[in-house]
């Protein structure tokens, strides 16, 4: 979970346009195109420019036979922004922006040359009475070509992880396939929540169960570290706090992955995970409430509670199985007669088992 919360991640994408945001996506789109278009003209240019710079005249006729060449040698790099109605001028626009950018670059650089020149002279001047003069090629101030190198994605195969936790049951996949380490995540009556597992039964590779990792999920990765403090050993657990992070978004734009990864770095990490990947029902199974007695104007959800319970069990029944629970904690949570009943559950288990064991709860 550290390591999720420092992931170097490419940025997230602009806004869809059909999430409600068209504006934002055209500045975006916009913004875009001309960003492309300006790294295909400075490579275009880049090197001519060079040649130029090194003439002592007619200069200006070779920048005029720049403007002549341009559109063609942009056209050959894009030929999809090359079909733009506008392409011409925004190709000559860029170039003259461009051309400004080098000027630009060139007279800052001259003058700290010249700077350096005077400093060096006057020290000669010194020394030893003589006038020394340097000179530097301007040429290496010119165009920073950019970097074309595009951004790798990185993903997290939640089916092969090399520090596994030391659990038999995380450590295995269910009949459908789906790794144990994101239980309960299963296939949904309706494909799968958010589709994920259909991508998976799509994918070429069928011994990998990969998640993309995306820049909103090292940014709730690092919520959850921050404010909880859950990665710091040097931390006692009565210092350690919660974070309480809202995911939102529309349909399929990832939430089930995002909340996926963070389940699955954080069981390696050694934490105990209560995940719920269906969130409605507890809506749709909110038709039966009990009014809670410990904590008026709040009602349970028994039938939620009891297979909530069940799946922390199955899930992490290793890890709480050394927990116990005081007399004071039972009465916070339980009735008198709910107390009872856990009691009288335990005691008939260690009869079957003929086995000390302590109360889990």
């Amino acid at each position: 979970l550290q390591q999720l919360s420092e992931l170097a991640l490419p940025p997230s994408l602009s806004a869809h346009p059909g999430h409600g945001s068209p504006k934002q996506y055209a500045t975006h789109r916009k913004k875009q195109i001309r960003s492309r278009l300006k790294m295909a003209i400075q490579l275009s240019i880049h090197d001519d420019l060079q040649k130029i710079l090194k003439m002592e005249c007619d200069k200006q006729e070779a920048v005029d036979a720049l403007f002549e060449v341009i559109e063609e040698r942009v056209r050959e790099r894009e030929p999809v922004l090359g079909k733009l109605p506008e392409f011409g001028s925004m190709v000559e626009n860029g170039l003259e922006q461009v051309l400004r950018m080098v000027q630009g670059r060139m007279r800052g650089a001259a003058s700290s040359v010249n700077d350096a020149s005077g400093d060096a002279t006057q020290d000669s001047e010194n020394t030893d009475g003589e006038k020394v003069t340097t000179q530097k090629d301007h040429t290496d101030y010119v165009l920073n070509v950019v970097d074309e190198d595009v951004a790798v994605p990185v993903f997290m195969d939640v089916a092969n992880v090399k520090n596994a936790p030391n659990s038999a049951f995380l450590n295995k996949s269910n009949d459908a396939g789906i790794p144990n380490l994101i239980y309960p995540l299963n296939v949904h009556h309706r494909e799968g929540v958010g589709r994920m597992v259909e991508e998976w039964e799509l994918a070429a590779n069928k011994e990998t169960r990969r998640i993309m990792m995306r820049d909103v999920t090292k940014v709730i990765a690092s919520k959850i570290v921050g404010a909880a403090k859950c990665c710091d050993s040097a931390m006692s657990d009565s210092e350690k706090g919660a974070a309480r992070v809202l995911v939102t978004g529309k349909r399929g734009v990832g939430k089930t992955a995002a909340l996926a990864g963070i389940v699955a770095s954080a069981r390696v990490s050694g934490h105990i995970v209560v995940y719920l990947p269906d969130g409605d029902r507890l809506r749709r199974h909110g038709f039966y409430i009990e009014p809670c007695n410990h904590r008026k104007g709040l009602y349970n959800l028994p039938m939620i509670a009891q297979e909530f319970c069940e799946q922390l069990l199955t899930s992490h029944g290793d890890d709480i199985n050394t927990m116990t629970a005081s007399d004071e904690t039972m009465k916070e949570y339980l009735t008198d007669d709910q107390i009872k009943k856990v009691l009288s559950n335990a005691n008939a288990n260690e009869k079957e088992s003929e086995v000390e064991m302590p109360l889990t709860l």
